[in-house]
């Protein structure tokens, strides 16, 4: 069992004492002066360093979290003593710096796409960038972060990019705690920002490409695979890399169907629509039909490139719109909202209606010609229409009680000769004295008020 001794005389300072039962013998750590709440706090950490190096269980959190942001000479008596070997996840220095944490991160995400390692790797190129890359993770405070999302936004990167740099971020120094290397996130605050409208995403580049604007491109663009490349993106809404894998052997022709491979969100099917007569021509003219639909590029990126410049020279550069594929996405999503219900839309596309709401979704001319008519229609027909009259406006109240009670006496009337030769009208709020019906004792009455 350790204990914490105080030297005075010549060498004041603090001494941890503790024997070392594998080696038989006592062993010691100088601490040196310091006031003794932090020799308190070394103590009772070294304490359960010394209590897992002898049981072999793991360390408390908070001890291991200490021994993780430990540097300096402290750190590397404990390493002699062989009280850190195997306890905590680095042993070194380097390896809980900034750039070395970012790349091991990355190099673990086995599962993830290609294009999402990419885009891993920018937000730790924008980090290092401002950061460094041989600063210590336990250095970054949440000033440093909300520095560096200021200075993203000075170096003019969209919101949307921000706002996926945030986000990664934030996984980022999330794995450092759950790793134990740091005590709590310097990200756990920095939010992703909003528009004044209050989305996150920024629809200042939303473009519609209407169906005029769509025959106009379709008629300019060079037969073969550029214009397979747009009717896919613009008909059946499909994402870059969804258009590069397409094959032939995945059209299920007698059900108008497309099976499309997502490394995003894996297979589903989704209805050609207005793409068939295209694709039907294309197969006729493709030398094979089991191969790729998209077979003139190296890569995906290429694809995306030509396609722009063909749209470009159709259109002319100023009417060109930015990101092609996404906004032809964005178009074919707005539209099929219009027809169908949100869960198919969702399954043939690949999202869901947040994701669309968010980043597809936009409102159209049409959508405000359409408003625009029909606020000027429901204005004429209110002018148009004939004012109620007075009683329906008044409801079945006050004015219609005379003509409730003439009717009940007429009803009445009928089934009782007394009231043949009374005229109701004059009687209002007279007493009527029925005779006796059927074995009513002769001493009562029954007396009818009309109203």
């Amino acid at each position: 069992m350790a204990s914490l001794h105080q030297q005075k005389g010549d060498r004041p300072g603090w001494k941890i004492r503790w024997r070392d039962n594998a080696a038989q013998k006592q062993r010691g750590l100088w601490l040196g002066k310091m006031s003794k709440r932090s020799a308190e706090t070394i103590f009772r950490h070294v304490s359960e360093l010394i209590r897992a190096a002898e049981t072999g269980l793991r360390l408390e959190a908070a001890t291991e979290i200490w021994a993780n942001e430990l540097t300096g000479k402290l750190r590397d008596k404990l390493l002699k003593l062989e009280l850190l070997t195997g306890s905590t996840k680095s042993s070194t220095d380097a390896d809980k710096l900034l750039e070395p944490f970012l790349q091991r991160f990355i190099d673990n995400m086995v599962d993830a796409a290609a294009n999402t390692k990419k885009n891993y790797l920018q937000t730790k190129q924008w980090l290092t960038a401002f950061l460094g890359d041989t600063t210590r993770l336990v250095d970054i405070t949440p000033a440093d972060l909300d520095r560096w999302h200021r200075h993203m936004k000075s170096e003019g990167l969209a919101l949307s990019n921000r706002n996926k740099h945030i986000q990664r971020a934030r996984k980022f120094f999330q794995s450092a705690v759950d790793d134990r290397l740091l005590s709590e996130s310097p990200a756990a605050k920095l939010t992703q920002e909003r528009q004044p409208k209050g989305m996150r995403v920024d629809r200042s580049r939303q473009f519609f490409v209407d169906p005029t604007l769509t025959e106009r491109v379709l008629k300019g663009l060079p037969d073969g695979d550029i214009t397979l490349t747009f009717v896919l993106a613009r008909f059946v809404g499909m994402r870059r890399c969804e258009l590069y894998a397409a094959r032939w052997d995945w059209i299920d022709w007698e059900r108008c169907r497309l099976l499309i491979d997502s490394p995003k969100t894996g297979y589903r099917e989704c209805p050609m629509f207005e793409a068939e007569p295209y694709l039907r021509e294309a197969c006729d003219n493709a030398p094979q039909k089991s191969g790729k639909i998209i077979r003139h590029f190296s890569d995906a990126a290429s694809m995306t490139t030509l396609m722009r410049k063909h749209i470009e020279r159709v259109v002319g550069k100023g009417n060109s719109w930015p990101k092609t594929l996404q906004q032809l996405r964005s178009t074919r999503r707005t539209e099929l909202e219009e027809l169908y219900p949100n869960h198919a839309i969702n399954e043939w596309l690949g999202h869901d209606g947040k994701t669309a709401e968010a980043h597809y979704l936009q409102v159209t001319p049409e959508h405000w010609e359409r408003a625009k008519e029909n606020a000027a229609n429901g204005a004429e027909s209110s002018l148009k229409s004939e004012e109620p009259p007075e009683q329906e406006r008044r409801g079945n109240t006050g004015g219609n009680i005379r003509a409730i009670s003439q009717a009940f006496a007429a009803f009445e009337a009928q089934k009782n000769p007394v009231f043949l030769a009374t005229d109701s009208s004059k009687t209002l709020g007279k007493s009527h004295e029925v005779p006796r019906r059927g074995v009513e004792p002769i001493q009562n009455h029954c007396v009818l008020m009309v109203f």
